[in-house]
């Protein structure tokens, strides 16, 4: 599952994506989503989280 996101106060647009594997695993299954979503290479950080916040 992933959302495009937009947050106001940074003027920053995202994506958000919620996956069960570890932040590399994450980025390797999200990154051509996203490049394809950009038109061009885009710059991702995958964090770690757990319920009741980050890890």
């Amino acid at each position: 599952m992933a959302r495009l996101v937009e947050d106001d106060g940074s003027r920053s647009v995202g994506m958000v994506a919620a996956l069960s594997v570890l932040p590399d695993e994450a980025l390797a299954i999200v990154q051509p989503v996203a490049d394809e979503w950009c038109g061009a290479p885009a710059v991702l950080t995958a964090r770690r989280w757990q319920r009741g916040g980050r890890a």
